[in-house]
């Protein structure tokens, strides 16, 4: 789901609903690697509505998602991921808990 910041308000309303059955060999992922391409698929699916948001904020439960950017040793897939990304401006993964509000 992508949330769009009410200017009104300051609550985050709903924009984009999507779902997605992965494939055998991505259900063989690690998850961290399930992460990534579903949150890189998420992206991509809304990505005009990213490219023009002044910033963009991915919320994760996923802690080790939020290093991504800064990782010093990435694969040669995590690179492409990021490469496939990387036009979308000032966006920033941010671990929320499932626990969280």
């Amino acid at each position: 789901m992508f949330q769009r910041k009410n200017d009104t308000e300051g609550d985050f309303v709903p924009i984009v609903f999507g779902s997605h059955i992965n494939t055998k060999a991505e259900r063989n992922y690690s998850s961290y690697q399930g992460e990534l391409i579903n949150m890189i698929r998420a992206i991509n699916d809304c990505r005009l509505n990213l490219m023009t948001s002044k910033q963009t904020f991915v919320f994760t439960d996923h802690h080790s998602l939020t290093r991504l950017f800064t990782q010093p040793n990435l694969t040669a897939y995590q690179i492409r991921q990021i490469n496939s990304i990387a036009d979308i401006p000032n966006i920033k993964i941010v671990h929320k808990s499932a626990n969280d509000p």
